[in-house]
């Protein structure tokens, strides 16, 4: 039997995401946008159904950074090296929901500075020295 787990992502301003996974299967709830200026990536391919249109930030083939509007009720597919921000809903303010499938996880995961690409643990660990100094 394959049990259900709940979990909630916080950042510096409250609550990010909560996920609800039953094995590959999972439903996301954006509590508000990324906070982090650069896009990231996957650890796997994943399918995404929204319920919600919200706006995305995602990095072209050509390295530009582009907005666009992803569509409710469509299924999207993303590779695993997508680089994209979920910013908001389409209209008006709340939560952004999403039903996913997850593939099976084939890289780290990571996030697109100007630097490069950067592992999501130094990223992270980046981000605390930049706001608590040397710690």
């Amino acid at each position: 039997m394959i049990e259900a787990r709940v979990m909630t992502i916080w950042g510096d301003s409250g609550p990010y995401l909560t996920r609800v996974t039953l094995g590959r299967l999972r439903l996301h709830v954006f509590h508000r946008g990324d906070e982090d200026p650069d896009c990231h990536d996957h650890p796997a391919d994943f399918w995404t159904f929204p319920l919600v249109t919200y706006v995305e930030e995602f990095i072209d083939r050509g390295g530009v950074r582009q907005w666009r509007l992803v569509r409710a009720f469509r299924l999207h597919q993303r590779r695993a090296e997508f680089a994209h921000r979920v910013i908001g809903p389409a209209v008006g303010t709340g939560q952004v929901a999403t039903i996913v499938w997850w593939g099976r996880e084939r890289r780290p995961w990571g996030f697109h500075t100007a630097e490069g690409w950067v592992g999501w643990r130094p990223y992270i660990e980046g981000k605390a020295r930049e706001v608590g100094g040397d710690a």
